[in-house]
Order: C-alpha cells, then structure tokens, then sequence
C-alpha cells in the first residue's frame, strides 16, 4: 500500500562541504529567524532581523536555475529525526515531499522507518536484481573518485 509516513533517523554528523543532505525538490526552507527576538504571532522578522538557522537545515541549495527559490535541505545530525508524510489522507501522493540523498563525501548512516496503509509489495519488475547494478554503481564510484 501507499507510504503514509517515513521517519529518517541521523545516526552520525556531516558537515555541508561532505554532502549528504536530504533535498527536497518542491519545499522550500522556512525563514531563519533567532528565537531570542521578539516577535508576535502575526508578524515575521524582517530581513534585517533574520539571522543563521541554529538548526540542521540548510537554505544554500538551489535549483540549477539562479531564479528559482532554495531547496529544502536537511543536513545528517547525530539524533536528529526527519518525519513526513509522502501522501494524502486519502493515500494520494503528495509530490512536494519528492526528495534524495546529496552524494555523500563520507560515511552516511540513517535509519529508515516507512509506514504503508496496508502490506507493502515491491512494485520492481520481475528479474530486477540489486546485483545487477553493483558494475554499473561501482563505475559510477571509480568515476566520482571514491574510495
């Protein structure tokens, strides 16, 4: 059945210049704002007032065209859960949660829960073998420079 749900749980901590960030493709980051100000609920700080987000997400990556607004970038942090919920209510897809794993420079290491509205069956193509593509992935390493 449809994902309803997936929590990705950062087990160790990478710095931006290591990749590794979950992008999201549609989101955009919320506004960095310094808890320390004071603010009301009807108003946001200006852009005078907006400071670095204390958090691990990140407003740096962009799309590859210079007018299009910043992706959504969640940065690995030692503990740090990620939850959000790929579908509607109504089990339709919701296309702004679309995301990938950045390339990571160094060891990444997640655990991953999905939770699916009923039994989940691997939609793959019958004789689709992750064995299959471990060449093909191991050009691709060789290529980027890993080790």
């Amino acid at each position: 059945g449809q994902r309803q749900a997936t929590l990705l749980v950062y087990l160790n901590d990478l710095d931006e210049d290591q990749g590794s960030g979950t992008v999201f493709r549609d989101l955009t980051p919320p506004i960095p704002y310094d808890r320390d100000d004071a603010i009301d609920n009807e108003t946001r700080p200006s852009s005078s007032k907006r400071s670095k987000s204390k958090h691990s997400i990140n407003n740096t990556h962009t799309n590859q065209h210079q007018h299009q607004p910043p992706q959504l970038t969640v940065r690995p942090k030692t503990g740090m859960a990620l939850l959000f919920f790929p579908s509607f209510r109504d089990g339709t897809p919701d296309i702004r949660t679309l995301h990938k794993g950045e390339v990571a420079l160094s060891q990444k290491m997640i655990a991953q829960v999905w939770v699916h509205e009923r039994e989940y069956r691997a939609g793959v193509p019958e004789g689709n073998r992750q064995e299959d593509a471990v060449e093909g992935v191991e050009r691709e390493r060789e290529r980027l420079g890993f080790r």
